[in-house]
């Protein structure tokens, strides 16, 4: 797959163009990502940043496996981005717009993923163990091979999710939306899809 680099909308929205890092990483504190870098930036280090209202479409938000981890992308515009391998362990994505995005790989276990829009994500292989997805729009995400391990699905809206042969072991589908559509086979271990 192609990479549209030169269509990559960049802005910081809501910050003052400052972007700074989070309170949890104080190697970091003070310092700035610097927004016309963050297509490839090799040598960003972006772990524990905070990229809230973040707008990046159709971007290789990173080079093959970025470090992302524990990053504060909620409520960010991220549709179309590419987070192939990147690491997003404990990443805030809340409300943050995913749709389309491309996710293969990624890791993204513990993520906050609630309320998120993923619809026609990427999520092939993809760790999503512990992950909240509660109320996520998962609406025709790809998320086959995946690893949802006692992710929390509640809420989730599964219409037209693909799931073959992903890892639901421990999940928990409480009051999830279209999950029975989206899980022909039913659930192995998981709890709570009655639709």
């Amino acid at each position: 797959m192609r990479r549209l680099l030169a269509a990559c909308l960049i802005t910081v929205v809501g910050l003052m163009g400052a972007v700074v890092a989070s309170p949890a990483s104080a190697d970091e504190s003070g310092e700035r990502v610097r927004p016309d870098c963050l297509p490839n930036c090799p040598d960003e280090d972006l772990r524990g940043r905070n990229l809230v209202a973040m707008v990046l479409s159709r971007c290789d938000v990173g080079v093959p496996r970025a470090n992302f981890r524990g990053a504060d992308f909620s409520r960010a515009y991220l549709r179309i981005a590419w987070f192939e391998c990147a690491n997003l362990r404990g990443a805030n994505m809340r409300d943050a717009n995913l749709s389309s995005a491309y996710m293969g790989l990624a890791d993204l276990t513990n993520a906050d993923l609630v309320s998120a829009t993923m619809f026609s994500t990427m999520l092939h292989q993809a760790d999503l163990s512990d992950a909240d997805l509660r109320w996520a729009d998962l609406r025709s995400a790809k998320l086959s091979w995946a690893n949802l391990t006692g992710a929390d699905l509640r809420g989730a809206n599964m219409e037209n999710a693909e799931l073959l042969d992903a890892n639901l072991t421990g999940a928990n589908f409480t009051g999830a939306k279209n999950c029975g559509k989206a899980l022909p086979y039913g659930i192995l271990n998981g709890r709570g899809c009655r639709s």
